[in-house]
């Protein structure tokens, strides 16, 4: 179970990011899985990165069908090229 203060401050800032950044989460557990709800609301953009389908594809803006780790390995080479 996440800290009452943890949640707060993740349900605050989703609420107002421009982005939002879901990395190896089926978005099955509450409450953190209101999170991207949030940010959605909020208008934020959604990613997801997952193996596999999740609770919330139906927000996301951006999905990719990946292992986290193989996925964000590949964003880190890719920034890596432009920094």
């Amino acid at each position: 179970m996440l800290p009452q203060t943890v949640l707060a401050r993740a349900t605050k800032e989703a609420s107002t990011c421009d982005f939002l950044l879901v990395i190896g989460s089926t978005l099955f557990v509450y409450p953190a899985a209101y999170l991207p709800l949030y940010a959605k609301r909020a208008g934020a953009k959604i990613a997801i990165i997952n193996l596999g389908e999740t609770q919330q594809d139906d927000i996301a803006d951006v999905r990719i069908e990946a292992p986290a780790g193989e996925a964000m390995s590949r964003i880190i080479e890719k920034v890596k090229e432009k920094i």
